[in-house]
């Protein structure tokens, strides 16, 4: 993902721009203080609190993500902790402001390395899902009490495909990181 431009992170679920004006982040108009925006989230169904819109009854034109930060990396999936409105989280807020499109590329484990060595099956397949705005970012409780973010993810008309377009990653990537979907 890295190597193809669609992705800046190998473990941040959520990649981010800076204002390319190089305009300070203490510029007083509400239009420059909505940076960071966010580019692209990978979901993964990394954290416990994922709500995916393909599921049962689900179209896979909307789905909740939840925001980075307080999981537990060992692959369980717990918060161990809360997340905060910096980094990830406050460049997908400002998308959620300005309306600015997000990619969404989706991680999943590809079925055809289950018969592989335990050490070799982190090899993960990705779809690019289509552009997706932020209908709704907002904090709760999560499932482990922990305060978490949740941004509700809409598909822009037009830009979201019905069958995605897969890449793969030959090791752990992005997928391991922030939110999932």
């Amino acid at each position: 993902m890295v190597v193809a431009g669609l992705h800046d992170h190998w473990l941040n679920g959520i990649d981010t721009m800076q204002d390319p004006s190089g305009a300070s982040k203490s510029a007083s108009s509400k239009a420059n203080s909505l940076w960071p925006r966010a580019t692209s989230i990978i979901m993964s169904g990394g954290y416990e609190d994922d709500v995916d819109g393909t599921g049962e009854g689900g179209s896979g034109r909307t789905f909740t993500y939840t925001g980075q930060g307080g999981n537990n990396l060992t692959g369980d999936r717990r918060q161990i902790g809360g997340q905060k409105l910096v980094a990830g989280n406050l460049a997908l807020f400002n998308s959620c402001e300005s309306q600015s499109p997000v990619r969404v590329l989706r991680g999943m484990p590809d079925p055809r390395k289950r018969d592989l060595p335990s050490d070799k099956k982190n090899i993960t397949r990705y779809t690019y899902e289509g552009l997706y705005t932020v209908g709704r970012a907002y904090e709760r409780n999560g499932v482990s009490g922990w305060p978490v973010w949740k941004f509700d993810m809409i598909a822009v008309p037009g830009e979201c495909r019905e069958e995605g377009i897969e890449a793969e990653n030959g090791g752990g990537g992005a997928a391991a990181g922030g939110g999932g979907g």
